[in-house]
């Protein structure tokens, strides 16, 4: 059985308008109405396709938020491991190495920050990620507009966490060349040399890691 094709001649049968045969068609008037239907169906299926896309850069975008906060997630729990384990150096070098004692204020001071925002962002991501799923499926657009103005301000937040721990990075190894003579002062150097090191190097991936998600929130949900 042949199936009739969608046209405007098989919806309207009856209104196909029968030009003589020497009628120029290019200055010939269509019939009210004539036409019609093609442009509506065109229109339909510009409606799907753009849905279409939008429903698969909304997918995407899930994809690439999950991944940037399980990948936070993980950085948390090296935050609270490193934490930890200045401490326990501390109570080592406090009660096996006299000398050096004065390494156990900045690494346990810095250590405490590092266990107290690991913990922060570890138990928080959880109910953070349930909200912005709803958020991005109910509400893109306020998903797009929240998140990138929230992720604006972590990567501002970065440029200032940097600028503190180059600081005590220098001033560490300024201490290490004026004060050899004095162990206490000497070895609490060393201490600021070892931590903003490691979080300098931590901070880093993270910023790289919220600016290329912030970049997806801007180029996948551009038309939201």
């Amino acid at each position: 059985m042949n199936t009739p094709q969608l046209c405007c001649e098989n919806i309207h049968p009856r209104r196909t308008k029968k030009y003589p045969a020497d009628t120029d068609l290019s200055r010939a008037k269509p019939m009210e109405g004539e036409g019609r239907c093609c442009s509506s169906g065109s229109l339909l299926r510009g409606f799907f396709y753009q849905r279409r896309k939008n429903m698969t850069n909304i997918n995407q975008m899930h994809e690439f938020m999950m991944e940037y906060f399980i990948s936070e997630k993980h950085e948390s729990i090296f935050f609270i491991l490193i934490g930890l384990a200045a401490v326990f150096l501390s109570i080592l070098i406090h009660l096996r190495f006299t000398t050096y004692r004065g390494m156990a204020i900045p690494l346990v001071l810095i250590a405490l920050i590092q266990i107290a925002v690991g913990s922060t962002v570890y138990f928080r991501t959880d109910s953070q990620v349930e909200k912005l799923e709803l958020k991005l499926k109910n509400e893109t657009h306020v998903y797009k507009n929240e998140e990138a103005k929230r992720m604006n301000v972590v990567l501002n937040n970065f440029t200032i966490y940097k600028i503190i721990e180059i600081i005590l990075l220098c001033a560490g190894i300024i201490i290490t060349f004026i004060y050899k003579k004095n162990d206490l002062i000497y070895s609490a150097g060393i201490g600021l040399i070892l931590q903003p090191t490691i979080m300098i190097v931590f901070d880093l991936l993270a910023e790289k890691r919220a600016a290329i998600y912030l970049d997806q929130i801007q180029s996948l949900l551009k038309y939201f």
